[in-house]
């Protein structure tokens, strides 16, 4: 494509400075992964089978907004070192320029960055980055009342049917699941803070173009694409992962609850008891050789039934578990994931369980993150280089 060079310096010096401008914001994104997007207090029970890739999706996360950070600078370095390159070449004369004898030499990436003297370009405000606050579950008090409610019971069920309530069903469940929605809340911030850079990255790119041409701005058009939607496919991804949280989270609350109340409910129902020392009364009257063998009998019936209940009440919600995975590790690298099972993963989001109602504001975000995940893996890792064609004002022959 034929292009004839011109330029306005102070024009791409302020393209340059707002765009670092922007590298600073992406870093202060880097930050708030690293420090709240990893796994605090009550990953207790089956939710400490989420921690390590919890732990491994700050990670992965954080590394990729780190080369996101640093391409968006060095980008920005890199327009105001261009600028002040043209400004110091009697710019105004592009024979002149083309015909100099020398090449354009460089400057190597150094400690400190070029100082801009054109006034930066102007963009929207950006998104608020500070960190959700951290929520004790509703949940873990009722179910710590449970434990307590069966405690001295327990070792007495165990003894008739095999099955230890506190230990094989409540403790498992005592994990802080608000937890999740808090992980959510960070990754959402972190994903919009990225897609309005990407955002306003394109709005300038396109301000910039009638002032800038030649072989150094061809370059930059493609880089900056590819930049700009790689940061605003971030936005989609990350929404999708908090939605996805909290219907989960939802879920599993719901069956949390059910299954509490279900084992109580039906222990109290069945032998007529208030209290766990009723229970524990009841309990001890038909322990094996305490009772008549009709009495015991009628007993472990009666358990077995909560028993097979319980179970599966826990098999649901350990699927619930295995779902959270899946989403973590769709955030955590979102082309790698939906090039694997990308339909299996949109089609599960947006049906539901049943009774659960999709949230139709997630039906269009997984929509767009799964379209839109490529361009993740697509974005460049480091900042545009406007000399490598040891020319960049040349007409790009």
């Amino acid at each position: 494509m034929a292009e004839t060079f011109k330029v306005e310096p102070d024009q791409l010096s302020g393209f340059g400075g707002a765009t670092r401008e922007l590298g600073q914001y992406v870093d202060k994104i880097t930050t708030l992964i690293g420090t709240e997007g990893v796994p605090k207090s009550g990953w207790d029970g089956l939710m400490s089978e989420l921690k390590g890739t919890a732990d491994g999706m700050m990670v992965s996360t954080r590394d990729r907004y780190d080369q996101r950070q640093e391409a968006v600078h060095m980008t920005g370095d890199e327009l105001v070192t261009l600028s002040r390159e043209y400004a110091r070449t009697e710019y105004h004369n592009g024979a002149r320029i083309r015909e100099t004898s020398h090449p354009f030499e460089h400057d190597s990436p150094n400690s400190q960055d070029p100082v801009p003297f054109g006034k930066p370009f102007t963009y929207g405000a950006l998104p608020d980055l500070t960190a959700p606050e951290t929520i004790q579950a509703d949940l873990v008090p009722i179910v710590r009342e449970r434990v307590d409610w069966l405690a001295d019971a327990d070792e007495y069920i165990k003894a008739l049917v095999g099955w230890s309530p506190i230990n094989d069903t409540f403790l498992p469940l005592i994990g802080n699941w608000e937890e999740l929605n808090r992980l959510g809340q960070v990754y959402e911030k972190s994903g919009n803070g990225a897609e309005a850079v990407g955002r306003e990255l394109a709005g300038m790119t396109k301000r910039i173009e009638p002032t800038w041409d030649g072989a150094a701005a061809q370059a930059f058009a493609p880089y900056a694409d590819r930049l700009s939607k790689g940061l605003q496919a971030e936005g989609p991804v990350m929404r999708t992962f908090r939605l996805c949280m909290g219907q989960l989270v939802e879920q599993i609350k719901k069956m949390i609850g059910t299954l509490t109340d279900m084992v109580i409910t039906k222990l109290a129902e069945e032998v007529q008891i208030d209290n766990f020392s009723d229970l524990l009364k009841f309990l001890a009257k038909k322990v094996p050789g305490a009772g008549t063998a009709a009495q015991i009998a009628r007993l472990v019936q009666i358990l077995k039934q909560v028993y097979d209940e319980a179970t599966k009440l826990m098999e649901q919600i350990k699927k619930g578990v295995e779902l959270v995975k899946d989403v973590i590790e769709f955030a955590k690298d979102p082309a790698a994931f939906v090039q694997k099972k990308g339909q299996e993963f949109l089609a599960k989001a947006t049906e539901g369980s049943a009774g659960m109602k999709v949230n139709p504001e997630l039906i269009k975000n997984v929509t767009a993150a799964v379209q839109q995940a490529p361009r993740i893996q697509q974005a460049p890792k480091d900042g545009y280089w406007g000399g490598d064609s040891g020319t960049p004002w040349g007409d790009g022959r």
